[in-house]
């Protein structure tokens, strides 16, 4: 709009549809079903229990004008087959947690409960709709999508924490837990709803306005239970369970705006971009756990009365809002150069109220890992994990740029200054504090274009970006959702910054469609938000989000593809190498006693200071400049960094004809860190290595199609050494009834040795995660494509053949059909 290139590009596919193709009705319409065949699956009891048989179902119904398109989808499943988003369930995973709201299962963060972990079953109904009004100046649509999940994640995993004194201290949860058959499982439940809508009018050639909101909202519920034993190198320190199960609802609207305006000559501009964010999420639950301690020698349980035992009632209502603006101005200089100035002003105020309660008296009832009792009657407000909390931030942008664009060349450079403001109420039972603080950053931004020719070409791009702490990360309050990893909040955590630096190479040749890519991009963050974590008695790990060093990090990623000669053949490579260096502070024996109020809160000025002076506080009695490196505390920790180097490597080659497709790849990935705590804490490398075939194979006119993939993985450097795995599967199709359906049986994990492994090395630890995952089942499923375009696709049938309109070999690959020819 401008005519200055801003350099936030955007790759799109552009299609275009033959004229007179967009009227009429199309759709495709799949349904199946199957069973597991797995050898649990296979027993003779399990073929009525409903848990072993699979299902998948979806329809996508359109009926398109020239001037409106109404669309209908929907989706219902139980393979993992998401297919669209979870409204819900994403912010319910954010709230769920005990007294801190966080969360203390295993893999929580990497891997565990992650959206690709677990069996899902899933179902979900939109629709869509647009049309062009007023003469084609304005373009406006709406949609309304529901969505609902049911999920069962299990898990079992170890964490190898390195401690500054050189042991390890060895975390197991699940069926690594000695004596334990049972994985650890987490069930979670959602629905959502979710409105939007988008109104684009063009006034004239000279205005245009764009207004893009949405509405969602939802409920869940979730259900967590992780049993779990610690050691000290090879001594036993304790052993227990935590759980943790609630109800949530949310609401979120969002959206933005963005006016232009052209003021008279080429390049004179004024645009305004606003958008506005709110956010409330309620969610009411337990947090109970039981943990037992044992002594030095590992063996010998302490008494009963040294148990630590947590069960809680709570309920939370957080509340986030934002607003933002910015504001452009453009002018033509002449001689290829344009002056931009701009103004843009952030705004953010996130609130969080929580209330817990301890359970009343049990009498008879027990209090074990089967029977998680809340008695409600004579239950107790536990002050210390009640607590609020108010944020509000204010961030300026004062910035200008010069950009000068001329014909095979473009460079831009620009500067802006950034005040940010940021205010902070915690009330810790009835105790309010208050901490302010207030930073200038200055960011420079710059870019350069260079076109070689129509085939290669050069970018690059620098942009800096300051960046406020969460909420949770500011919550002062400790965290005790996991009894064996406490973390306290952090209120007087400043703002961080972000250097990034990217930048690309294109090369593509349009006669043999041979191409190459090479991306690269890294980063510089000051002031990052890290972690300090101590070691506590029993076997209890202690943290806190602090401000740390300078940390960066460095990835180039290359792309080529390209033809063998003139053959059928190509070859593909793809090579990702990253690298990073973070920091951490780690304590084997730093004594948080001294630093805390009665009430067990702990006294932030103090611990950020000295019990003489506790000097980071000015006259007023607020916190300025906290940092962690220059309090008395800090001479109980060690700081440790951690460089981290990832390398993967892919190597595919395809054979292609006009009836059969077969690829040949191999893949490896390889992760290696390294500490500086001490020598014995650089955990080993770790190898992920895939090699793989797959055909797809149309047997001549018969409408029969083939395909069939087959991997072979195998894994090094594990802590648990991991067997190697066969992956087969394939499918088997048939078209029917003049290609307008598809009948198709596939068969997954052939050989049911498929599992979920992820593997997480950050600051000072090593951590694997296994989580269940769909082994081998069968499905059987038929595809219906209908459609009607007039002339048209009457003529687009008898070139191309096809289902009905035409549309059938385009819409043979959605929803379950086979290739397109």
């Amino acid at each position: 709009f401008t005519g200055i290139d801003d350099g936030n590009e955007e790759q799109v596919i552009d299609l275009s549809v033959k004229k007179g193709m967009m009227k009429g009705l199309f759709g495709n319409v799949m349904a199946g079903g199957g069973h597991d065949l797995t050898p649990e699956a296979l027993q003779k009891d399990t073929w009525k229990d409903a848990d072993y048989w699979r299902y998948q179902g979806a329809a996508m119904v359109g009926h398109f004008t020239d001037k409106s398109q109404i669309s209908f989808i929907a989706n219902a499943n139980n393979t993992n087959n998401r297919g669209f988003n979870d409204l819900s369930g994403s912010m319910m995973s954010a709230m769920r947690g005990g007294s801190g709201g966080g969360g203390g299962g295993m893999g929580r963060g990497q891997g565990g409960w992650g959206a690709n972990n677990g069996i899902s079953t899933t179902w979900m109904g939109g629709l869509n709709g647009a049309w062009t009004l007023l003469d084609g100046n304005m373009d406006l649509s709406g949609n309304y999508v529901y969505n609902g999940s049911d999920k069962m994640v299990k898990e079992s995993g170890l964490k190898d924490t390195y401690l500054a004194d050189g042991n390890t201290l060895s975390y197991r949860t699940g069926t690594y837990v000695n004596g334990n058959d049972l994985d650890d499982f987490n069930r979670s439940i959602s629905h959502g709803h979710r409105f939007g809508m988008r109104l684009d009018y063009k006034f004239s050639k000279n205005t245009s306005l764009l207004i893009q909101p949405q509405v969602n909202f939802g409920t869940g519920n979730f259900n967590e239970l992780s049993r779990f034993e610690t050691l000290r190198g090879d001594a036993m320190t304790n052993k227990g369970f935590s759980s943790s199960n609630g109800r949530n609802k949310n609401v979120t609207t969002n959206g933005f705006m963005l006016f232009r305006q052209r003021l008279g000559i080429p390049g004179r501009t004024l645009s305004f971009f606003g958008r506005w964010n709110y956010s409330q999420n309620k969610i009411n639950g337990y947090n109970q756990s039981l943990t037992s301690y044992y002594e030095a020698d590992g063996q010998t349980l302490k008494p009963e009365s040294e148990f630590d035992t947590v069960n809680q009632y709570y309920a939370r209502n957080a509340r986030n809002r934002s607003l933002s603006g910015r504001l452009v101005y453009t002018e033509p200089l002449g001689h290829d150069l344009y002056l931009e100035g701009n103004y843009s002003i952030n705004w953010n105020y996130n609130t969080s109220a929580k209330e817990t309660y301890d359970s009343g008296p049990l009498g008879t009832l027990p209090f074990d890992v089967d029977h998680l009792n809340y008695a409600s009657e004579g239950q107790t407000r536990n002050v210390t994990y009640s607590n609020s909390i108010k944020n509000r931030s204010l961030a300026h942008s004062f910035g200008a740029t010069l950009a000068w664009q001329h014909d095979k060349a473009r460079a831009q450079i620009g500067f802006s200054a950034n005040p940010t403001t940021t205010h902070n109420v915690t009330i810790d039972g009835e105790t309010e504090k208050k901490y302010d603080n207030t930073v200038w950053k200055f960011a420079p931004t710059a870019m350069l274009f260079y076109d070689f020719n129509d085939n290669n070409n050069i970018r690059l791009f620098y942009r800096g970006s300051s960046n406020q702490p969460s909420t949770q990360q500011l919550l002062a309050v400790k965290d005790n959702s996991n009894p064996l990893n406490i973390s306290y909040g952090n209120p007087t955590l400043m703002p961080y910054f972000n250097h990034n630096l990217r930048g690309n190479y294109s090369y593509s040749n349009k006669q043999n469609f041979m191409s190459l890519r090479v991306n690269f991009d890294g980063g510089i963050v000051q002031n990052p938000i890290v972690s300090a974590s101590w070691d506590g008695e029993n076997g209890v790990a202690y943290s806190m989000p602090v401000n740390g060093q300078t940390s960066f990090n460095g990835n180039i990623r290359l792309f080529l593809n390209s033809p063998i000669a003139k053959s059928n053949f190509s070859v593909s490579w793809i090579s990702r190498t990253s690298y990073s260096r973070s920091g951490s502070y780690v304590g084997s024996s730093f004594d948080l006693t001294p630093y805390l109020n009665a009430d067990e809160s702990i006294n932030y000025p103090l611990f950020f200071g000295t019990a003489e002076n506790p000097a980071n506080v000015d006259s007023q009695g607020k916190m300025i400049n906290a940092k962690f490196e220059k309090s008395e505390v800090y001479k109980s920790f060690e700081a440790n960094i951690v460089r981290q180097l990832t390398v993967m490597e892919r190597l595919r080659f395809t054979y292609r004809s006009d009836n059969l497709e077969v690829t040949l790849s191999g893949r490896t990935r390889m992760s290696k860190p390294w500490y500086t705590i001490s020598s014995s804490a650089s955990a080993k490398a770790t190898w992920n290595n895939q090699a793989q075939a797959t055909v797809n194979w149309t047997i001549g006119h018969s409408g029969v199609i083939i395909k069939s993939d087959f991997d072979f993985n195998w894994y090094n450097g594990y802590t648990v050494k991991q067997p190697n795995e066969y992956i087969w599967n394939a499918e088997i199709s048939k078209l029917l009834l003049k290609n307008t359906m598809t009948i198709a049986l596939k068969a997954y994990d052939i050989f049911n040795q498929a599992k979920n492994l992820s593997v997480t090395d950050a600051s000072n630890y090593h951590q694997e995660v296994r989580n269940n995952t769909l082994g081998r089942y069968i499905i059987l499923s038929l595809t219906w494509r209908f459609g009607n375009f007039g002339k048209a696709g009457k003529q687009m049938q008898q070139r191309y053949g096809g289902g009905p309109g035409g549309m059938g070999g385009a819409m043979r690959g959605m929803m379950g059909g086979g290739p397109p020819r």
